[in-house]
Parts: structure tokens; C-alpha cells; sequence
């Protein structure tokens, strides 16, 4: 069976939009199936499948996935291409509301006073100190927030190095803030992928929620032999007790050549993660009841243009 696959991104749909919209306009519905499934990869799948053409699909990760498949036969009929498109319409709204997201920017954007939104966080206020590296570019270190499983990131990638044919030492400084819009942050966690030739590594990372550094609510130091948190070791205070909405945070990477034939020291990775408090049961029923009239009244018309 041919396939006609439509991927609709949740931004930027115009186009994509278009091309599917002028393909339905001939066709017309016969017949609705939906279903929740267990998918074990993580995967969701959202099918519309046509009678003899195929349909769209889109996958993104979540623990339920919910298909939709929706037959059509090749007829003009205006009322039906309505029906057809607030089906559509109310698929990608769900799509939309769990699909895996992503933004990036340059860290020399951000310290310019862009910011970056995930989830319901806001990133703000970057700030950059660098000291005696030999490789270092703001333009060149992606800052990227996601969001997968219900917990919101923060990632530096870039090359943040130290070469020297002796004894050095080198530093930098990252600061930001972060605002939980809806819900506290109760967590934080962090790692890096980074080596060291002939010296060492570390990266301390402080969380206060004052924007002079005080009072400390969150602590962690990373070494060449413990490369992410958790678990907690020694001083590491990784819950945020009580949980929080704004948080400070100063990342302090030093790098240090300690012998005197030199070394190299380097980091292409840091992340960040905020852990947030689940809202109530109650508060998730809710949400979910709301999409119900949308769904339901899809479903009515898609039937009674069945059977009529």
C-alpha cells in the first residue's frame, strides 16, 4: 500500500499545513479507531491511515501512546473536510502538549540577555568569566534546555580547554538564574564528559536563591573520579530544601596542569538538571478533563458523518 506521511511540527506548521490541507480536500471520512497502547521504547505513534493512500504519523517519547486511525475514501464534501481537519486539529494539540521539547542558544546570545524556555522554565541572566583557557569561544558553546520524562535540562557543549607545556592553571565562571512558572524545583543534579592529561578537573556548582549567592540551598563538586551527581559524596547538597521557584546558580570549572611537562585539560559537556514537585493527582485529572470536550465532540461528528 502507497503512503502519503505528513510530519507537522509543532512551530512553524504553515507549510506543512498547506500541502496536507489540499490533500484531504478530496477526500472523505469513513471511519475512526482509537486506542491506547504500552509502547516499551518509549516511542508514540500518532497514525491517520487512509483506505488506499496512507495518512501522517509522528513519534515522540512518552510511556503511553495513543493511536488514531482515521479511513477516508476519495469524495468532495466540505462539511467532511471540517470534520476531518478538527480531528487533525485535535491530535497535533496533544502532540503538542507531550512531545519531547528542545530549545538552543549560543552562550554569547544569552549573556547578551536572550533567554531560553522549557517545560515551565525560564533560563535568564547568563553571565560568562573565563580566566587563562587556551580554548574558549561564547559564540561557539551551544546552551540547550530540553525536557524528557518530567524533568527539564540544562546543557554547555563546546570546547573549553586548557593546553600548556608546563604548569598552568585555568578557570570559568557560568552563572544563571532559573524560574519554575508553574511548580517548585525540589532537585538539581549535574555532570560533565570532560578529560585531564597531566592535571585535573572539577566542577563546583553552587544554588542560592538570592542573587548575591546567599544563603547556599543547593551544593555539588564533580572531580575527574566522580563525573556526575547523584549520588550526594561528602558536602553535596543536591535536594532543595524547601522546594523553590527562583534559583541562582554558579558553576565554577577549574582546570590545573600539574606537571612540568605540560598537559591538557579539557570539557565538551556540562548538564544540569532541575527536579520539580508533581503536581496533585487532582491537578493532572483536571487537566486531562479539560481536553475531553475536544475529544469528545470530534468523535460525534466523525461518527454521525459515519452512519449518515
Amino acid at each position: 500500500m502507497q503512503l502519503k506521511l505528513f510530519i507537522l511540527p509543532v512551530k512553524n506548521l504553515a507549510a506543512v499545513e498547506a500541502e496536507m490541507n489540499a490533500f484531504l480536500r478530496s477526500d472523505r471520512v469513513l471511519a475512526v479507531k482509537k486506542e491506547f497502547v504500552l509502547v516499551a521504547i518509549l516511542r508514540q505513534a500518532y497514525t491517520l491511515g487512509m483506505k488506499s493512500m496512507g495518512g501522517f504519523s509522528l513519534r515522540r517519547k512518552i510511556l503511553y501512546a495513543k493511536r488514531t486511525t482515521v479511513k477516508i475514501s476519495k469524495q468532495k464534501d466540505t462539511h467532511m473536510i471540517r470534520n476531518k481537519l478538527i480531528a487533525i486539529f485535535a491530535v497535533i494539540t496533544m502532540v503538542a502538549m507531550i512531545q519531547t521539547a528542545q530549545a538552543s542558544l549560543t552562550l554569547a546570545q544569552l549573556a547578551a540577555g536572550q533567554t531560553l524556555s522549557i517545560d515551565d522554565k525560564t533560563f535568564s541572566g547568563f553571565s560568562y568569566t573565563p580566566s587563562g583557557l587556551t580554548s574558549f569561544d561564547p559564540s561557539q558553546i551551544i546552551v540547550t534546555a530540553t525536557q524528557s520524562g518530567g524533568i527539564d535540562y540544562l546543557t554547555w557543549s563546546g570546547n573549553i580547554s586548557l593546553a600548556s607545556a608546563g604548569i598552568a592553571s585555568a578557570d570559568l565562571l557560568l552563572k544563571y538564574k532559573v524560574t519554575a512558572n508553574a511548580g517548585t524545583i525540589n532537585a538539581i543534579d549535574q555532570g560533565y564528559t570532560g578529560s585531564a592529561i597531566n592535571g585535573f578537573l572539577t566542577v563546583d556548582e553552587t544554588v542560592s536563591t538570592a542573587l548575591g549567592g546567599v544563603p547556599i540551598v543547593g551544593y555539588s563538586h564533580l572531580t575527574g573520579l566522580d563525573i556526575s551527581d547523584p549520588p550526594a559524596e561528602g558536602f553535596d547538597l543536591l535536594d532543595i530544601v524547601p522546594p523553590e521557584t527562583v534559583l541562582y546558580v554558579t558553576k565554577d570549572i577549574g582546570f590545573g596542569v600539574t606537571s612540568a611537562n605540560g598537559g591538557f585539560i579539557t570539557i565538551s559537556e556540562v548538564t544540569q538538571s532541575f527536579h520539580q514537585v508533581v503536581p496533585e493527582p487532582t491537578t493532572v485529572v483536571a487537566g486531562v478533563l479539560l481536553l475531553l470536550p475536544l475529544g469528545a465532540s470530534t468523535l460525534r461528528i466523525l461518527r454521525k458523518r459515519q452512519t449518515a
